[in-house]
């Protein structure tokens, strides 16, 4: 996400929608204060969007679901922690198509 921020930063008219929450968690924790101070202003003022939320795609690591929903909690935790969101699309973005579990666990 180092990139991400400072290509967003050095255009207002930019936006990013990330998906998967544990590549973040993984930033994250090796990120400076200034890149999460970053981050946050970036969410804050809608060029930073966060989708679905989970941990990862739920298609793609969680078969039951049970995984599904406990993916998309941590995920969602960890937003509203540090970010004081939770996303309000669950928009599934997997190029391979998701699963008849997917849909029917969103609707």
């Amino acid at each position: 996400y180092d990139t991400v921020i400072q290509e967003l930063l050095l255009d207002s008219r930019r936006k990013f929608i990330a998906v998967e929450v544990g590549f973040i968690q993984r930033w994250w924790r090796d990120a400076s204060e200034q890149q999460k101070t970053d981050m946050k202003m970036l969410h804050k003022n809608g060029q930073l969007e966060f989708v679905l939320g989970g941990i990862v795609m739920s298609d793609e690591a969680a078969a039951s679901y049970v995984a599904r929903i406990n993916n998309l909690e941590q995920g969602h935790k960890f937003l509203e922690k540090h970010f004081g969101a939770i996303p309000k699309i669950g928009w599934q973005i997997d190029p391979f198509g998701s699963s008849r579990g997917t849909p029917s666990l969103f609707a």
